[in-house]
């Protein structure tokens, strides 16, 4: 659903996927649209803009739509938007792959959520929060460098060196 808040200047036409004359004039709208499935979904309501075609009615949105909706639904499930994990990682002056060993998340997961293409968890949105942080972030860096340094697995139950001589036959080997 629909509802006009704002005209813009005719200045600033577009070319109606409909009828192919630049006629079409961007409104910013009040849409609503279900999010979720069953008894979890959910109504949300976003401000986005809208093309309408003067000429045949036509209306239909940009990219521009989408990722105010995709936003909405970040902001309804108490996540950060894409744009807020761009804006952290850039603060940081962290590339991607910076980012993904700090926080020990994939780097192509990382590159989808700053995408939009998927939404991340709760835990793994909590874990980006805290790299705002430059006490969390130097706890991270401590914790790196002595998992760095303690590179050996560490057992539960202690094992004598015959043990873990035994134990390292099994290995796995490469064939071929």
């Amino acid at each position: 659903m629909n509802t006009r808040l704002l005209r813009f200047p005719s200045a600033e036409a577009e070319v109606c996927p409909n009828c192919d004359e630049a006629t079409a004039i961007k409104e910013i709208c009040k849409q609503e649209f279900e999010y979720g499935a069953g008894a979890d979904s959910v109504v949300l309501s976003v401000q986005v803009p809208v093309w309408i075609c003067s000429k045949c009615s036509y209306s239909f949105t940009d990219e521009d739509a989408e990722t105010l909706r995709h936003e909405a639904i970040c902001r309804h499930l108490n996540v950060m938007a894409p744009s807020e994990i761009v804006e952290i990682r850039e603060k940081l002056k962290m590339t991607q792959k910076d980012l993904a060993e700090l926080t020990k998340l994939g780097e192509a997961s990382i590159k989808r959520w700053e995408s939009g293409g998927v939404i991340q968890n709760a835990s793994a949105n909590m874990l980006l929060r805290l790299c705002e942080n430059p006490m969390s972030r130097s706890v991270m860096r401590e914790i790196l460098a002595e998992n760095e340094l303690n590179a050996e697995p560490r057992f539960r139950t202690p094992i004598t060196d015959y043990q873990k001589q035994c134990a390292s036959l099994f290995k796995l080997r490469r064939m071929g």
